[in-house]
C-alpha cells in the first residue's frame, strides 16, 4: 500500500555503467510504462552511460515530475538514496545530502492506493547492474489541508546546499565531477584574498542559447550592479563555450574578460584565473586566454563567509560537469603585473560595451554580458527544452537522444538500444537542465524518463 506522503529509502551498490536507461525500482498500479495514472509512484532509473539517478514521482497534474542526483554514485561502493514526498515537495537525498527538489504536489498527490506492485528492475527497461538492499517505504502523516501543505513546503524549501560545510584552504572542492545545477550552493563559509588564483576542470556537453552559469563566488544576493556580486564569476557565452570571467572591482562591479577561444565539447578542460596586483588573467588548458588591467587600488579586499555557487540563481546552468575547484589566496604584497608568461597586452577592463577586451570583440563588454538575461522560469524551461527530447522524440526502447550523462563518463549522447520487453512506448527522455525550487524560483516542468 502507498500513501500520499511517504519516504522511500534504499542502499544501492552499482557495478558498471550502461549506455542506455536502466531500471532500479518501480512502484506501480498499472500495466503501462508512462503517461497514465499510477505508472510511476515512484520509478527510479540510472541515466545512460552513468550511475546518476533520476527519480520520477508522478502526480495528478504532471506524470513527469522528477528529481536527479546531479552526480554519479561510486562504482562498487554502497550509497544510501532517499526520496520523499511531503507537503508540496518531492526531494532526493544521497548519503544524507539534499541533491534536488521539485514542487507542485499540494492538491495533486495520488490518493492512498492498495495492491501496488513493486518491481526491482521493471519490465520496460533492462535492469541496472547493481545490488539493492535495505528498501524501506515509510508512510508520513497526510496533509491537514491545502494551507498546511504549503506551510510544509515553505519550511522545507531552502537553497540546495551547502554541499561543503567547512571549506578547507588548499583542498579542492568537488574532487569528483558533478553536473552544474541551477542554484546549487557549494559552500557558504569560503574565504577569499585580495590576490588569488582559482582553477577548475569543466566538461561541456552542448552550447545553449542563453548565457549560462558555471561558477560564482559572491557575498551578495544580487545578480549584478553591486559590490562583491562576482569575485569572480564564470559563464559560457550564448551559443558558445567561450568562457567569460567576471571580476568586480570598486566602481566597476562586473568588469569582465572572455576567453580568446571556445573550449571543446565532450572533453575536459582546465580553466584558471589569477588576480595579482593590477592584472586579472585568464588561462585555458595552460594557455593565455585573456587579461584585464586596472585593479591596483580598486580590487576587493580579502573576505570571509563568501558563498560559492555552481551554477548561480540568475542564469540557466551550463550544460557541463565541473570538478577540482581550487582557490588559493595569494600574498597581498606581490608586485603588480607579476610575470604570468604572456606577452599579450591586457585590456583596460572596460565593461561598458564600447571598448571590449582584446581577443574576442564585443564579448567581454558589460552591454553584451548582461544582454539577454533569463526571464524567470521561461528561460529555464527553454534550457530544458534544448537539452532533451520531449514527448514523441525518443526512439523505441531505452531512450535515445542527447542525454547529458553524468560527469566524466560520456559525452552525454546516450545512444539507446532497443529495450528488452519494451512495449513500444517512449523511453526515458534526455536529461534536461533541471532547476531546483526555491521560494523565489521553481523548477519549470520538463520531460522526464519516458
Amino acid at each position: 500500500n502507498t500513501t500520499r506522503n511517504f519516504q522511500l529509502c534504499f542502499a544501492i551498490t552499482p557495478y558498471s555503467r550502461k549506455p542506455v536507461w536502466r531500471s532500479i525500482m518501480r512502484f506501480t498500479n498499472s500495466d503501462r510504462n508512462l503517461k497514465h495514472y499510477w505508472d510511476r509512484m515512484p520509478a527510479i532509473f540510472f541515466k545512460p552511460g552513468s550511475t546518476e539517478i533520476r527519480a520520477v514521482m508522478a502526480n495528478q497534474a504532471n506524470y513527469d515530475t522528477y528529481v536527479e542526483s546531479y552526480s554519479e554514485l561510486k562504482l562498487k561502493m554502497t550509497s544510501r538514496v532517499c526520496m520523499r514526498v511531503e507537503g508540496d515537495l518531492l526531494t532526493l537525498t544521497i548519503n544524507g545530502v539534499l541533491a534536488d527538489l521539485a514542487p507542485g504536489y499540494c492538491g495533486t498527490k495520488y490518493q492512498d492506493t492498495s495492491n501496488v506492485s513493486v518491481w526491482v528492475g521493471d519490465k520496460f527497461y533492462d535492469s541496472a547492474d547493481a545490488e539493492l538492499l535495505s528498501v524501506n517505504y515509510t508512510t508520513i502523516p497526510d496533509d491537514v489541508d491545502y494551507p498546511t501543505c504549503l506551510t510544509v513546503r515553505n519550511e522545507s524549501t531552502v537553497p540546495l546546499g551547502p554541499l561543503i560545510k567547512k571549506p578547507v584552504p588548499g583542498t579542492p572542492m568537488l574532487k569528483d565531477p558533478r553536473r552544474i545545477q541551477f542554484g546549487r550552493l557549494l559552500a557558504d563559509a569560503h574565504s577569499t584574498g585580495r590576490n588569488f588564483e582559482v582553477s577548475f576542470d569543466i566538461t561541456p556537453y552542448s552550447k545553449k542559447g542563453n548565457r549560462t552559469s558555471i561558477l560564482r563566488f559572491t557575498k551578495t544576493e544580487n545578480n549584478k550592479g553591486s559590490k562583491f556580486d562576482n569575485m569572480p564569476g564564470f559563464f559560457f557565452q550564448p551559443k558558445s563555450t567561450t568562457v567569460i570571467a567576471v571580476m568586480g572591482r570598486s566602481g566597476e562591479h562586473h568588469a569582465s574578460v572572455p576567453s580568446s577561444q571556445e573550449i571543446p565539447i565532450n572533453r575536459t578542460s582546465t580553466v584558471k584565473a589569477r588576480l595579482d596586483g593590477d592584472r586579472f588573467t585568464l588561462w585555458i588548458n595552460g594557455s593565455f586566454a585573456g587579461a584585464l588591467a586596472g585593479f591596483q587600488g580598486l580590487a576587493y579586499p580579502a573576505n570571509s563567509d563568501v558563498s560559492v555557487w555552481s551554477g548561480d540563481r540568475f542564469h540557466p546552468p551550463a550544460d557541463a560537469s565541473i570538478s577540482n575547484i581550487n582557490y588559493t589566496a595569494l600574498p597581498d604584497g606581490e608586485e603588480p603585473n607579476a610575470d604570468d608568461g604572456s606577452t599579450e597586452t591586457p585590456s583596460d577592463g572596460s565593461s561598458d560595451g564600447e571598448n571590449p577586451p582584446t581577443g574576442s570583440p564585443g564579448e567581454g563588454s558589460e552591454g553584451d554580458y548582461w544582454a539577454g538575461e533569463p526571464d524567470g522560469d521561461s528561460e529555464k524551461k527553454e534550457a530544458a527544452d534544448e537539452e532533451g527530447p520531449g514527448d514523441g522524440e525518443a526512439s523505441d526502447g531505452e531512450g535515445s537522444g542527447e542525454d547529458q550523462a553524468g560527469a566524466g563518463e560520456g559525452s552525454g549522447d546516450g545512444e539507446a538500444g532497443a529495450g528488452e520487453g519494451s512495449d513500444g512506448e517512449e523511453a526515458p527522455a534526455a536529461t534536461p537542465a533541471a532547476t531546483p525550487a526555491t521560494t523565489a524560483s521553481e523548477k519549470a516542468p520538463a520531460p522526464v524518463p519516458e
